[in-house]
């Protein structure tokens, strides 16, 4: 999610979350995907990469259940909103500012306008 892009621009009205909490070994296993996974390309979009990386760090039973030749927000969504956890327009105002760790140095990140 961009929390900072909501509370700028308050866009993304309508949007679904879902949250599970993770652990140590997820961490590195998102921080692995997204070493192998770095870019897109027409079959490999953003909503394929944002399923592919849910599940591989979640349960079975959290895995978000779809399969389909084209990946869409809506295909997403879809598969979210299969689960009664989901929230609709969460409220990410005390996400704070979006950052990442390099070598151990909180390295703050600005979206672009």
């Amino acid at each position: 999610m961009e929390p900072g892009y909501i509370r700028n621009y308050g866009r993304y009205v309508g949007r679904r979350s879902l949250s599970a909490n993770i652990g140590e070994e997820q961490l590195r296993t998102i921080e692995a995907y997204i070493d192998r996974e770095d870019g897109w390309t027409l079959g490999g979009n953003c909503s394929r990469w944002s399923l592919r990386l849910w599940n591989a760090v979640v349960e079975e039973d959290f895995a978000l259940k779809t399969q389909t030749l084209v990946y869409t927000p809506e295909r997403v969504e879809k598969a979210l909103c299969e689960f009664d956890c989901v929230e609709t327009d969460r409220d990410f105002s005390r996400a704070g500012d979006i950052f990442c760790l390099r070598d151990g140095v909180r390295t703050e990140l600005a979206l672009c306008s």
